[in-house]
């Protein structure tokens, strides 16, 4: 059901992507705050990481940081990761504070999902009301109609 929430709320405010992302870079975020190298730490999330796509595209940075490139470049170009995501963890790689980065990554995404949830469910509150009424409305409807047929026919 969470899952499903989720999914809801991913297509529900454009961020089917982003979803994952809270909870992989924070993953990336607590294993290279740790001491991790950078390669262990993309490593570890890779296989940790059930979405294929997201899956694929740290791979891919994986393979580019260990040619050199730094980890915002790759990120970039696979085009799946939002742009303020690559933006924040090439500010991290150019202070030198790239968990510091991962976790205002992490943070916001979670946020932004949160308010995707609450968002959400408020708007399906009165769709819910409306449901139930018309349900109830129909049962009622349903009772007095049998009932007027019957004292109609206790009167012939």
């Amino acid at each position: 059901m969470r899952l499903l929430a989720l999914l809801a709320a991913g297509l529900f405010a454009g961020t089917l992507v982003a979803a994952p992302v809270p909870k992989q870079q924070a993953e990336v975020f607590l294993v290279k705050d740790n001491g991790v190298p950078v390669l262990t730490a993309l490593k570890i999330t890779e296989q940790i990481i059930p979405n294929v796509m997201v899956k694929e595209a740290i791979a891919k940075t994986r393979e580019e940081v260990t040619d050199g490139k730094t980890i915002a470049q790759p990120l970039a170009r696979s085009k799946i990761f939002p742009q303020l995501m690559v933006d924040l963890v090439k500010i991290g790689e150019e202070t030198g504070d790239v968990p510091g980065a991962l976790k205002n990554v992490a943070d916001t995404y979670e946020n932004e999902l949160s308010i995707a949830l609450r968002v959400l469910t408020n708007m399906i509150e009165p769709v819910m009301i409306i449901v139930m009424a018309l349900g109830v409305g129909f049962l009622l409807l349903s009772v007095l109609s049998a009932m007027f047929a019957i004292t109609s026919n206790i009167a012939r």
